[in-house]
Parts: structure tokens; sequence; C-alpha cells
């Protein structure tokens, strides 16, 4: 009987007066024995913990998916063993995931975790604009080279409204066209009250994604400072995560 088996036991109670009293001897005769049984009862202590309980538990059915009651006649591992491999396996997990949610994360990263299509909410009406409505329905169905098409068609006999404008520059800063959507969001910023933070807003998030780092930071500083602009949270958050 290996010395995990016997240990296993001696703390179960499954030995018989003999056969503990012999192992007893044994561990006062070898202190590596006495040090291996020592951890078990740590093992054990840490389990039975009612803090712990729930783990076990849990620990006790990924044992039992895995294994079930498959029987072997090579005894290669015992159960509080397993579940130690369990805890470590589940340690490294959840190590895996901090460092993932705790990495530097890149420009492109940032910006779709926060550039949100905005939705300019009009809706467009008679036959003279009909142009234009299909164009905000192609921005909305994300269908950006579609809806450029039709937003410049639009504007090339019409002065195009700071709503499209807004629309216009998203759907360039999507596609990679920043000098164009930066055009786009300047146009509205200072001229029009309605617009003017989201312009801001997306204009920030365009640096950011056309990497140019230092301006962008600049802008959620500056709205992150501002407590009155409605992406003000969301600014302090990205800004966090750029440092």
């Amino acid at each position: 009987m290996k010395n995990s088996e016997k240990i296993e036991k001696y703390l179960e109670n499954e030995l018989n007066e003999t056969e503990r009293s012999d192992f007893e001897t044994e561990m006062r005769s070898e202190k590596k024995l006495s040090a291996e049984v020592n951890l078990h009862k740590k093992v054990e202590a840490f389990l039975s913990d009612r803090d712990s309980i729930l783990l076990n538990e849990k620990l006790n059915a990924i044992y039992d998916k895995e294994f079930g009651n498959k029987k072997s006649t090579l005894r290669i591992i015992s159960s509080n063993w397993a579940k130690i491999a369990a805890v470590l396996a589940i340690g490294l997990l959840i190590g895996g995931i901090i460092f993932w949610k705790t990495r530097s994360l890149s420009n492109a990263e940032i910006y779709s975790q926060y550039a949100q299509l905005y939705d300019i909410g009009i809706n467009v009406r008679g036959d003279s604009v009909s142009k234009l409505q299909t164009a905000y329905e192609k921005y909305d169905q994300r269908k950006f080279s579609e809806a450029i098409r039709l937003f410049e068609s639009d504007a090339s006999g019409n002065a195009l409204n700071y709503g499209s404008r807004l629309c216009l520059g998203i759907s360039y800063t999507e596609l990679n066209q920043f000098d164009k959507a930066e055009q786009c969001f300047k146009s509205i910023i200072g001229n029009e009250p309605i617009y003017e933070q989201q312009a801001y807003w997306y204009l920030a998030l365009m640096k950011l994604k056309a990497g140019q780092k230092a301006e962008a930071k600049q802008i959620f500083q500056k709205i992150s400072k501002n407590q009155n602009h409605y992406q003000h949270p969301k600014a302090i958050e990205i800004l966090k995560l750029m440092n």
C-alpha cells in the first residue's frame, strides 16, 4: 500500500488497531511521512472549512464528471489530491482572467469597446428627402460605404444638416477614412450646440482609432473634466485604460 493510500485510510479511520499503531510508529521515525500526513490534514481542514464547502462541492462535481466511478487496478491519485489539482487549475484560470483584465488594451480594442453608433432619432419624410432617409437606414445597418455614398450625394446639392454630418463622420471613422471624419466632426464643433458634445466625443474616438493617442487623450481629458458632458464617465474609464 502506497503512503498516500495509507495516509488517507489513517485520516479516515479506516485502519485497524494494529495497522494504525504501526503507522503511527512509522510516522514518529520518519519525518518525511509525518510532514506528509500534516499536509493532508491541512488540505482536509481547508476543504472542510465552511467558506470552502461550495468550492469543495464544485470540485467534487468536476472530478465526478471527468472520472466518474471508474475503477482502476492502479490507483494513480487520491480524491484529495484530485481536488488539489483542480484547485491549482482553477487558480491558473483565475490568474489568466486577471491578467487578461489588467493587461493594456490596444487603441483598437478600446475603440471597439466604446464606439457605439449614435442614434440620431430622425424620421425623414417626403420624396425630396427619401435619399437621406435611406442613408440613415444604411448607417443603422452598418453598411457604411452605402451610407457615405448617399450622404455625399445628398450633400452635393444641399448643405448637409449637422445630424447627417455626425453620421457621415462616424461612417468615415468606421472605414478608417480619418481625415474626412475629422472634417465632419470639426464642422459641427462650435457651429451646432445640439450635436457639439457628440462630435467632440466621436472626434476623440476617431483620434484613438487612428493611432493619434496623444491627441485623443487630450480630448478625453477635457471631456472628463466636464461633468455636464454626456460621456463624462466613459471618458474617465478610457483614460484609465490608456494609462
